[in-house]
């Protein structure tokens, strides 16, 4: 049996979808502000592609790059050769195009 599509079902579980999804933009954000404990604590439950670039980049931020490895890593790529400054730009970049 096949159920009819309903229009207000699909923009309901959207709704539902972003509240339960991860707004990166305000996590770097968080972290750009000196909150990376908030931050961090923020992206520990997710490990989708972004997530797992971001955890990176802020294990980076912190020090310990062998975490930072395993985290970009879980994204199929390796710890970037670029500057905080310019990892923290493309990811923002990456998000906005998310």
């Amino acid at each position: 049996m096949e159920l009819p599509c309903n229009s207000s079902r699909i923009i309901n579980i959207g709704k539902l979808f972003r509240a339960y999804s991860l707004d990166y933009i305000a996590l770097l954000n968080k972290e750009k502000q000196g909150n990376w404990d908030e931050a961090h604590q923020q992206i520990q439950p997710y490990s989708g592609l972004m997530a797992c670039l971001i955890h990176g980049y802020l294990h980076r931020v912190e020090g310990d790059l062998d975490n930072a490895q395993y985290w970009y890593n879980r994204a199929d790529t390796n710890i970037p050769d670029n500057t905080l400054e310019q990892e923290w730009q493309r990811l923002y970049e990456l998000a906005h195009s998310d």
